[in-house]
């Protein structure tokens, strides 16, 4: 079974209840914490990670848009589920959805929760392949292209010592400037590159 960690924003004890009966008695071990203030929220936030956000619209003081604001500023990327207290109210999810929130389940018809949080879980696991993806491919791009700028850099410098250390032979120094001129040139063309493709 899976360990499930739950932000739960709610006020409600009755609601806490139905919601931590549902999920067990599905896949998941539940692991939860209940909030129902915007300093409490941000103050778990910070403190623990978590694989979901449920959000209760009808508590009094703090709204499912006002969490929303909160994970945006802290730049956490979490799944967040409304919770509505009566079908009348689904426009409001809607409109929670537009805001930012990933959907919205109404408390009697909690069966819809699990199948919700197993969804948002696969995208955020496929996000983060994404990501380590394309870290990986980032680091082998530079990794390439520090290899072909120190080849040519290597090359003029040691150049230069070749210059330093002549002493009147006029053939040898002019190869030797040809050279530092054709690695310039290399070099300049991938630096071009570089910055075209960044």
């Amino acid at each position: 079974m899976k360990v499930l960690n739950v932000l739960l924003i709610e006020e409600s004890i009755e609601n806490v209840k139905l919601i931590k009966s549902e999920l067990e008695q599905d896949e998941f071990i539940v692991n939860f914490d209940c909030v129902s203030t915007p300093s409490d929220f941000s103050s778990a936030l910070t403190n623990k990670i978590w694989d979901i956000v449920i959000c209760n619209i009808s508590i009094l003081n703090f709204s499912a848009n006002a969490a929303l604001k909160i994970i945006n500023k802290m730049n956490i990327e979490i799944p967040f589920v409304v919770i509505l207290n009566s079908n009348k109210l689904e426009q409001i999810g809607l409109t929670c959805i537009k805001e930012g929130a990933n959907d919205y389940v109404i408390i009697d018809h909690l069966v819809r929760l699990t199948p919700i949080i197993q969804r948002e879980l696969r995208k955020t696991q496929n996000r983060l392949r994404e990501i380590m993806t394309s870290k990986q491919l980032k680091d082998q791009y530079l990794s390439m292209v520090s290899h072909k700028l120190h080849k040519p850099l290597n090359e003029i410098q040691g150049s230069i010592d070749i210059l330093k250390s002549n002493e009147g032979d006029k053939k040898k120094l002019e190869e030797t400037l040809d050279k530092m001129y054709m690695n310039s040139k290399l070099l300049a063309k991938l630096i071009k590159e570089l910055l075209e493709t960044t």
